[in-house]
C-alpha cells in the first residue's frame, strides 16, 4: 500500500531549520528539459540511458565548488558518480542565496557556497530519490518500503531493480515529498570524500571556458579606473570629451560607490589614452581605521 503524501509546489518545497532563512526555499520544478533528458527538479535532470545531469549554481572561483556541490546532491540522490555530468544553471530564483543581511541573489561570495546550500541540495536531492523510489513501487505495485535505491537503480525485495532512467518520466509526474527522509550520515558515499575534481581535466587539456573566453554579439569591454583611496570621490572626468571621441569607445560611465566599494569609472573600451580625473580632497593621504570601517 502506498503512503499518501502531500502535495507541494513542483517549483519550491521546504528545508529543514537548520538552514538560514534565505536558504529555506528549495526549489523541485518537475518539467521536461532538453530532448533527451527529464527534469526532475531545478538541481538534477534524467535521461533514458540513466546519465544524470546535476544543476550548478554557484562558479568555480578555487574552492573546489564544482565538485562539493554536486557530490551533495548525487549523494542524496543515490546516483553513480561515474554517470553524472555537471551543467552550470543560471537565471532562476531556485539558485539564490542570501550572505548576511543583503538580498538574495545567485552569486559567489565569502566562501559560502556550500554552508548556504548544503541543506538546500540534500533536500532536493532527497526529494528526488523519493520520487524515483515511489515510481519504481507503483510500476511493481508493492508497498514503497519493500524498495531501496543504490548506484542509479531503485532495487526491491526480489532483487529485482529499474534504473533512473526507466523511472525519469514516471516519476516526474509525481507529487513530491516536502519532507523526504534524508541518509543517516552514516551512509555517505560521496559527502565528505576526498573525490577529485571533476573541473581538473579540462583545465589540464585546455579545453575549459573561462569568462573572458566568452564573446557574444554586441558585447563591449570595460576598463575600470578606481579612486586611490578607498575614502576618495571622483567630482570630475576631465578629459571626457577627448574619451568619447576615441574610435570603439561608446560611453563613460560613473559607478556609484557602496559601503565596500571605491568609486570608479568604467569606460565600455580599453583606452588607450590617459585618463585624466578630478578627485576629492579625501582622495589624498592615507584614510583612518575609523573611515574604513565606516563604510
Amino acid at each position: 500500500m502506498q503512503h499518501p503524501m502531500t502535495p507541494v509546489s513542483r517549483r519550491f518545497i521546504l528545508a529543514g531549520a537548520a538552514v538560514t532563512a534565505a536558504s529555506l526555499i528549495i526549489p523541485i520544478g518537475v518539467r521536461q528539459s532538453r530532448a533527451a533528458e527529464t527534469e526532475i527538479t531545478d538541481w538534477i535532470a534524467i535521461a533514458p540511458n540513466g546519465e544524470v545531469t546535476l544543476a550548478l549554481s554557484q562558479p568555480e572561483v578555487g574552492q573546489g565548488s564544482y565538485t562539493a556541490l554536486p557530490q551533495i546532491l548525487a549523494d542524496e540522490l543515490d546516483a553513480d558518480w561515474q554517470r553524472v555530468k555537471i551543467r552550470f544553471a543560471t537565471g532562476k530564483a531556485a539558485y539564490k542565496i542570501a550572505f548576511r543581511q543583503e538580498a538574495p541573489a545567485q552569486k559567489e561570495g565569502a566562501s559560502m557556497s556550500t554552508t548556504a546550500l548544503y541543506g538546500r541540495l540534500r533536500t532536493a536531492g532527497a526529494a528526488a530519490r523519493d520520487v524515483l523510489t515511489r515510481a519504481a513501487a507503483q510500476s511493481w505495485n508493492i508497498d514503497v518500503v519493500q524498495c531501496h535505491t543504490e548506484n542509479g537503480f531503485v532495487i526491491n525485495a526480489r532483487g529485482e531493480s529499474l534504473s533512473y532512467g526507466e523511472l525519469a518520466a514516471a516519476a516526474a509526474n509525481l507529487p513530491l515529498n516536502a519532507d523526504p527522509p534524508l541518509k543517516d550520515s552514516s551512509a555517505f558515499r560521496l559527502i565528505g570524500k576526498p573525490l577529485a575534481r571533476l573541473d581538473t581535466p579540462a583545465k589540464c587539456d585546455g579545453s575549459a571556458i573561462f569568462g573572458m573566453d566568452v564573446a557574444v554579439p554586441g558585447m563591449l569591454n570595460a576598463a575600470i579606473k578606481t579612486a586611490r583611496s578607498v575614502t576618495g570621490e571622483l567630482t570630475a572626468i576631465k578629459n571626457e570629451t577627448d574619451i568619447l571621441k576615441m574610435a570603439g569607445v561608446r560611453a563613460v560611465v560613473k559607478i556609484a560607490p557602496t559601503k565596500t566599494q571605491a568609486p570608479s569609472i568604467r569606460s565600455f573600451h580599453i583606452c588607450r589614452a590617459t585618463t585624466r580625473f578630478a578627485w576629492s580632497p579625501t582622495s589624498s593621504g592615507r584614510p583612518s581605521a575609523h573611515s574604513m570601517h565606516s563604510r
